[in-house]
C-alpha cells in the first residue's frame, strides 16, 4: 500500500481503480485521478440515482495532502 493510499485510507475512502483513473471514495464523496490527463476531480453527488446532482466539494488539509502525496507517486510533481 503506497503512503497516499495509507493515508486516504486513515481518512475513510475507499480506493478503486481502473486502467485511466484511480477513485478514492467516501459516502457521497469522490476523488477521482485521471492518468491519461493528469487531473483529478472532487465530486459530491446527491440526489436520486438516476438523476444525480453532482457537484465539487471543499477538502480539508488532510485531505489535500493525501491528493499531493497520491500526484507525487504518480509522477506529477
Amino acid at each position: 500500500m503506497s503512503e497516499a493510499d495509507r493515508l486516504f485510507k486513515e481518512l475513510g475512502y475507499k480506493k478503486y481503480t481502473s486502467d485511466d483513473c484511480v477513485m478514492y471514495m467516501k459516502n457521497l464523496f469522490i476523488l477521482t485521478f485521471d492518468i491519461d490527463n493528469k487531473t483529478f476531480i472532487t465530486e459530491y453527488k446527491q440526489g436520486d440515482y438516476n438523476f444525480p446532482k453532482i457537484r465539487p466539494f471543499e477538502v480539508n488539509m488532510q485531505e489535500l495532502q493525501a491528493i499531493n502525496k497520491k500526484c507525487k507517486e504518480l509522477g506529477w510533481i
